[in-house]
């Protein structure tokens, strides 16, 4: 595809940076989000879409031994929305530029009190449509594991989103002090390819792996016509 390259370097380097701000945060963990008892990384399922029985429709959902409420929250002015805990914040500018030094940081990434639990939106400039979305992912693989530091792949897919195509990828990168969980959603959005990436230590992965698979695929794409929703105070997204 024709401008490609240039957009997965620069989604290499995202998800760089993300691995490291997890490792970074690692250190002020702490125990706000728990495994739960007896689980193993070792014991999640593997493939990006082995989603287990979660339904982030719920306004309440264990994650782990917490209570975690959800929330329906609309992102990028508006143009989509996805139920969130509403314990997660955007993280501030400064705190973005610190964990993900790259000129290509995504431009909104909503993290948890512990900031070892991310989830970031890159709408891009690279032109990207439903057609194209397969080559899309086959070329973003191919590089993902060409140039990434991966120490498991855990499978990609394609599969529909709200009426639309979307894909998938997840793998473990390592880090000087852990392992990292990352999962990759990929779609077009205004004709445009929007990226959207969760991460967490492997350690929780058993606890979250399925409950970011269910979350992003509760994403829907909002009408540009639709009324004005109320603002909240995080940085003017709608919730």
């Amino acid at each position: 595809m024709k401008h490609l390259d240039e957009k997965m370097f620069a989604a290499m380097r995202t998800t760089q940076t993300e691995g490291a701000a997890a490792e970074e945060a690692e250190l002020v963990k702490g125990a706000a989000v728990g495994t739960a008892a007896g689980a193993t990384a070792n014991d999640a399922p593997e493939g990006p879409n082995a989603l287990g029985p979660v339904d982030v429709e719920r306004a309440f959902l264990r994650i782990g031994d917490e209570i975690v409420p959800f929330q329906t929250v609309h992102v990028l002015d508006g143009k989509l929305s996805l139920r969130l805990p509403k314990t997660f914040r955007i993280m501030p500018e400064e705190l973005a530029r610190l964990k993900y030094p790259s000129e290509h940081r995504p431009g909104l990434i909503y993290t948890d009190e512990t900031h070892t639990v991310n989830l970031a939106f890159n709408l891009t400039s690279t032109p990207l449509n439903q057609e194209e979305l397969e080559d899309f992912q086959e070329a973003l693989t191919r590089m993902l594991r060409s140039t990434q530091p991966i120490e498991r792949w855990m499978g990609e897919g394609m599969e529909t989103v709200d009426g639309r195509k979307a894909g998938t990828c997840a793998f473990v990168i390592p880090t000087l002090t852990s392992s990292v969980f990352n999962l990759m959603f990929y779609s077009d959005l205004e004709d445009k390819a929007l990226l959207c990436t969760f991460n967490c230590l492997e350690s929780d992965m058993n606890d979250w792996k399925p409950v970011a698979e269910a979350m992003l695929r509760s994403m829907k794409w909002e009408h540009e016509n639709d009324s004005q929703l109320p603002t909240s105070n995080q940085g003017g997204v709608r919730v």
